[in-house]
């Protein structure tokens, strides 16, 4: 089965902001999940050069690789529960 979604920041800009996926379930949400944050979400971050507000200083840098470590971190915990 398949799984589409939508997110958006602020309705009254929907147009300019707005996030769709389709979340690949058929072998469970929780794989699907997983896949999705492995294969597009860290990819994306990691490449993403324009951090605004959080690119001026060490302290945000320290804030992105925390970040990214905590989506780690959930995915080995994802992980964990498909192998049960």
């Amino acid at each position: 089965s398949i799984l589409s979604y939508c997110f958006t920041n602020n309705c009254s800009v929907t147009m300019q902001d707005i996030f769709f996926c389709v979340l690949d379930a058929s072998e469970g949400l929780l794989r699907g999940i997983k896949n999705m944050l492995e294969k597009i979400f860290i990819p994306a971050i990691l490449a993403t050069n324009n951090w605004g507000v959080l690119s001026q200083n060490k302290q945000d840098t320290k804030d992105k690789q925390n970040f990214v470590e905590s989506i780690r971190r959930y995915l080995s915990f994802l992980e964990g529960k498909l192998c049960i």
